[in-house]
């Protein structure tokens, strides 16, 4: 069915959307076999979850891949300034307080990935849970140190002197913006 949606016939009959649209419901009944095979296929999909999670969560190279956003970090905003970051994040309550609370995207998406939602209550769900807080852990790390950084060259650059108490909320908007770059 795939090579007959994408002969050269068809994509010009069905054009570009319909070509789309009918690749995506292919691909919708490759997966899930319709409604007789979604019966079928919960017991699978109960221990792809499972098996998926232990990979993820019990393996160390998981959680040390977060370290490979500090390459894009560096990219971003410099050497000088991301190496900052991150001693003021490895090193002061103050800056991680301070990213916490006037970066609430960041403490929101601190383990936002899919794979940690999907995780149900039951014994292999809380196990990966567990295992699942290094990645979630140096994920929130990696993230504040790109804002830390960002926060920081963006008010070296205006002239602005930090005060972590009384933060700059256009700055933090601006530093927001390049943190997610």
């Amino acid at each position: 069915y795939f090579e007959i949606v994408n002969s050269p016939e068809m994509k010009a009959k069905l054009g570009d959307v319909g070509t789309l649209a009918w690749l995506q419901w292919l691909d919708l009944m490759a997966r899930k076999g319709g409604t007789e095979g979604a019966k079928r296929i919960a017991a699978l999909d109960i221990v792809r979850k499972n098996i998926g999670a232990g990979v993820l969560a019990f393996r160390l190279s998981s959680a040390l891949v977060q370290f490979s956003s500090f390459a894009d970090t560096i990219g971003t905003i410099g050497a000088e300034r991301a190496m900052k970051g991150a001693v003021n994040i490895g090193t002061s309550k103050e800056w991680r307080n301070f990213i916490m609370d006037n970066f609430p995207e960041i403490k929101k998406a601190v383990g936002d990935d899919i794979a940690f939602r999907e995780f149900g209550e039951d014994v292999f769900g809380k196990m990966a849970k567990v295992g699942l807080k290094p990645l979630q852990f140096l994920d929130g790390l990696m993230r504040s140190v790109a804002a830390s950084g960002a926060y920081q060259k963006l008010a070296s650059e205006k002239g602005i002197v930090i005060d972590l108490i009384n933060p700059d909320k256009d700055l933090i908007q601006e530093a927001t913006l390049l943190m997610r770059n």
